[in-house]
């Protein structure tokens, strides 16, 4: 297997769908087909109603699948999900769902998913990622969230065993690209009722996805194994796959280039170098995120913030073109818009961000503050927080 570099503008499609290929032809497979990526921190929850980091989605991918999946640039493609419809009114989508089944042989049925997304927006699960159901404007999402109305009372129902009906309070242009989300898996029922919470754990989880969880060491190490049961799994092509956890990213380098990690992310500022070095493993392709600081603009949060002058101000004054160019390295672009450049499908407008220089976006920023009553005589003081990862360091 050819080994690779990734920069920090690593695309989501090296997750393990991506292993779920047919090789080119005429090439030649290698006879172990075993994949060890790296992993920046331990993968908290393998429960896709309650995971909330990166490295967790990831494996989620693997071990469960949802609706719809991703082609390697972005566009969707039926996953679970054979078709769908849309009604002429675009509030109900209709789903027909293939020949599916769990890793223990059960089939996937549509209710599967209609007690999955009930238990995302039920407040007893005390799921984080709640709010994508919001999102999704899927009908009695927000009450439910809220607690005003039942988790049944979702705007999604079980047609029969292989029709899903979804219900939205709103034409929602992006609602199919959010099918892929780990959110929106379905999970089983059974299993969960049968197990509670130690339902994640190796030997107990079932999944409906590409790969089985053999074994799970928090903080260290995840393995799994090729899932036989997986509807297309004559197409996938990984018997193992691996992720090892390694909280510095230049350790990771490191263990890399002894051999022990096919898979790992490129320090900030070294692309250039590991390009030149490694010209066929050093590659840089888009990640689906944007970088950005929150501003607290809670009660308790600093006053200054909560006037939008300030706010407003200090994103003119970032300078991005540096952070891109001479921090980071690795072919990443600055960020004017939420939604990243490279979403299938997306084009991208014309903000103040993008089209000011810097110099007119830094005498824009004092204006601002000016108008505020912020400026030499008056400055504004800040804190600002940012997780220990190298990376993230340079960039603050």
């Amino acid at each position: 297997m050819m080994k690779l570099f990734t920069t920090t503008a690593l695309l989501a499609a090296l997750a393990m769908p991506a292993l779920a290929v047919q090789p080119a032809e005429g090439e030649k497979l290698a006879q172990n087909q075993t994949y060890t990526y790296w992993l920046l921190d331990a993968i908290k929850s393998l429960d896709p109603a309650k995971n909330t980091d990166v490295e967790g989605s990831d494996v989620l991918r693997s071990l469960f699948e949802g609706l719809m999946n991703e082609d390697a640039k972005g566009a969707m493609i039926p996953g679970v999900a054979e078709s769908f419809e849309e009604s002429d009114d675009k509030l109900t989508y209709t789903f027909r769902l293939r020949d599916a089944k769990w890793s223990n042989g059960d089939p996937v049925t549509a209710g599967d998913f209609v007690y999955a997304w009930r238990r995302v927006v039920d407040p007893e699960t005390a799921s984080e990622y709640a709010w994508f159901m919001e999102l999704m404007n899927i009908v009695n999402a927000t009450e439910i969230v809220k607690g005003e109305k039942s988790p049944e009372e979702l705007g999604v129902k079980a047609i029969d065993d292989k029709t899903l009906e979804v219900t939205l309070t709103t034409p929602t242009p992006y609602f199919i690209k959010t099918l892929s989300h780990a959110t929106t898996y379905p999970v089983p029922q059974k299993v969960i009722e049968a197990e509670g919470d130690n339902w994640t754990q190796p030997g107990k989880l079932v999944g409906n996805g590409a790969f089985v969880l053999e074994s799970h060491n928090l903080g260290v190490d995840i393995t799994l194994k090729k899932n036989p049961d997986y509807w297309d799994a004559e197409n996938v092509l990984m018997e193992t796959v691996k992720g090892v956890t390694v909280n510095d990213n230049n350790v990771a380098l490191t263990r890399y280039q002894a051999g022990e990690l096919d898979r790992v992310q490129i320090p900030a500022g070294q692309y250039p170098r590991l390009k030149q070095e490694y010209p066929d493993q050093a590659t840089s392709i888009p990640y689906a995120c944007s970088y950005a600081y929150i501003y607290n603009v809670s009660e308790k949060g600093p006053e200054a913030l909560k006037d939008v002058r300030v706010r407003r101000a200090l994103s003119l004054a970032i300078n991005r073109d540096i952070i891109v160019d001479n921090v980071l390295q690795g072919g990443q672009r600055p960020a004017t818009t939420w939604t990243h450049w490279a979403i299938e499908g997306f084009e991208q407008p014309e903000t103040e961000l993008a089209t000011l220089s810097q110099q007119e976006k830094t005498a824009k920023a004092k204006e601002l503050l000016a108008e505020a009553g912020y400026g030499p005589d008056n400055p504004l003081n800040l804190t600002l927080q940012y997780n220990t990862d190298e990376s993230h360091k340079k960039l603050a």
